[in-house]
């Protein structure tokens, strides 16, 4: 079924009725709805970004204190206790037609009890993947390769009896994901190479989150590796600590690259294999225009370079993306491909926007990602359906879409929420409760949220004389993220700084749509600000919204659209 705005949900359903509570990963364009064994070679990209002064700076990935961090960052210790504390994976692919990854893990531990986990969960997917039913041949060696004692303790965990302090060595193999359809948040693998998400792979200790990390690469002669990691040799990378390693996707085997230029950066585009032909020209331009966008908006950004990586999937009938701090995934399906750049778009500008909202400014209750279970968002309506708003007004605001299309956008989003089967029994804010069990009255935050943003930049506006917006709180957020110690806002933050730019409390707004669950006044907000809203009920009990703007406007409603579709 389609979900609001110019996505619609995929492959995933519970109870007959298609879950559309899942995050960006299962989120797919609608073409409907579309208006237009050696070491390998290495690429890498530097993990920094420019800060206040336009200096470049270490990039901090959220939950990771920068008194803890290590190597290019320089705030830790000493150099011999970053060697001694420096976890080192290898990942080695043998026979690639196993789809079987060979894992080994060398972690310094002290006398007594080790506990090493595979995550359960994945930063930023709202949901239980349960990565340790893919793993086997579990074991343990210490020193001068004595086998030690372990217990697996749960379904993601092991404890490992350490008889004396020294570095613990664990070899595990890890099968490909046969049942994560869409392969975004997990891995993939094949003759010609593959993809893997670090938490589908890389085992963690407790106390070790923070702990340099080294991973080395062993593949088929030939293939090579890009990952954004930094690397040091080849067939080598480091990260600060797990959540940098996990929030870096790794993609290798026998790839094609092509940069594209923007500006003072490229955005490196690396296609697991060929794609059917398309308008190449087209879809780097597209990139290029929704980067710009973007970075105008917020005056900076949080990466001195960005990654596309991109799967052929004529499995699938369209597509879909999944974002990372410094690069993002994208399935291409194959109805994308009857116009590839016009179809991608919509992906492609939510997924890079993640960049800066979900990544650089976040929740709070997201800044330390819990691995082993449910991380319950009451803010995901702004993480996601927000980042859909500002996906929507990029594609306009890049002459990718006309602004009668984003109108015909909004109406069908405004359509779906309306007939949403969790619409007045949960709230916008107990959403991101609801998903994680996908229960039946599971709202759909993305739509929801887009919906809401739309209606708050709308009141902004009308509040400010039409001066000020959403665009303005976004940017308001991303600087308070880039300063010293940001662990992300909690509600009452969030309500302040929309506040803040409108001038007085709107607790009110936050009260009645994102906590409230009654039905929404649309047309108190739509009329002043200039649109012709109507809503009619069809004899199976579907609404059907339609917006457009009204033809003669007020100075104040024309000044709105100007600041909003500029």
């Amino acid at each position: 079924m389609h979900i609001p705005g110019h996505f619609v949900a995929a492959l995933c359903t519970t109870g007959g009725r298609a879950n559309v509570s899942r995050r960006c990963a299962l989120l797919i364009f609608s073409f409907a709805q579309a208006s237009f064994l050696n070491p390998p070679r290495v690429r890498a990209q530097e993990p920094y970004h420019l800060d206040l002064a336009g200096e470049y700076q270490p990039y901090r990935v959220p939950g990771i204190d920068e008194r803890m961090l290590c190597g290019p960052c320089g705030h830790s210790a000493s150099t011999t206790q970053q060697q001694v504390n420096r976890l080192r994976y290898e990942v080695h692919i043998g026979n690639p037609g196993d789809h079987l990854f060979d894992l080994t893990l060398r972690i310094p531990a002290a006398l007594g009890k080790l506990t090493l986990h595979l995550p359960a969960t994945t930063p930023g997917d709202m949901g239980f993947k349960q990565h340790a039913r893919y793993i086997d041949h579990f074991r343990a060696t210490g020193e001068q390769g004595r086998a030690l004692m372990y217990e697996r303790v749960g379904a993601q965990s092991w404890n490992v009896e350490v008889p004396s302090p020294s570095e613990v060595v664990v070899t595990y193999r890890i099968h490909m994901n046969e049942r994560d359809i869409l392969r975004l948040g997990s891995n993939g693998l094949g003759l010609n190479g593959g993809f893997l998400e670090g938490s589908s792979v890389f085992l963690y200790a407790d106390d070790h989150m923070n702990d340099p990390v080294e991973v080395r690469y062993k593949l088929p002669e030939k293939w090579t590796v890009v990952t954004p990691l930094p690397s040091n040799q080849p067939g080598v990378f480091t990260a600060d600590g797990y959540r940098s390693l996990v929030d870096a996707p790794v993609q290798f085997g026998e790839m094609q690259e092509r940069d594209v230029p923007v500006d003072d950066f490229r955005v490196r585009l690396v296609f697991d294999r060929p794609l059917p032909p398309y308008d190449s020209v087209a879809f780097d331009a597209n990139v290029r225009a929704i980067m710009r966008q973007q970075i105008a908006l917020f005056g900076a950004k949080p990466f001195s370079g960005y990654t596309i990586f991109i799967h052929w999937r004529p499995d699938l009938d369209y597509g879909g993306g999944i974002e990372h701090g410094r690069a993002m995934v994208l399935n291409v399906g194959s109805k994308w491909m009857l116009n590839l750049p016009v179809n991608a778009a919509g992906t492609i500008a939510h997924e890079i926007f993640h960049a800066w909202n979900g990544e650089a400014f976040h929740p709070t209750e997201l800044d330390r990602w819990n691995f082993a279970d449910a991380n319950y968002s009451s803010h995901l309506w702004f993480v996601e359906g927000v980042t859909s708003y500002f996906a929507s007004l990029t594609l306009v605001r890049s002459h990718l879409h006309s602004t009668d299309q984003f109108f015909e956008v909004m109406s069908r989003t405004m359509t779906n929420y309306e007939n949403d089967p969790g619409r007045g029994w949960t709230s916008l804010a107990e959403s991101g409760i609801a998903t994680w069990i996908s229960s039946p009255d599971a709202l759909d935050y993305y739509g929801g949220g887009e919906v809401t943003g739309f209606l708050l930049d709308l009141a902004l506006r009308l509040e400010t004389d039409g001066q000020r917006g959403l665009d303005d709180v976004i940017r308001s957020l991303y600087d308070q993220s880039r300063k010293l110690g940001y662990r992300g806002y909690d509600d009452s933050q969030l309500r302040a700084s929309v506040s803040a730019i409108a001038g007085h409390d709107m607790s009110a707004f936050f009260d009645r749509y994102v906590t409230g669950r009654d039905s929404i006044d649309y047309a108190s907000i739509l009329s002043r600000a200039g649109l012709r809203f109507s809503r009619q009920r069809d004899p199976e009990g579907q609404v059907r919204v339609v917006i457009a703007p009204l033809e003669e406007q007020t100075p104040l409603q024309a000044r709105i659209w100007s600041k909003i579709l500029r």
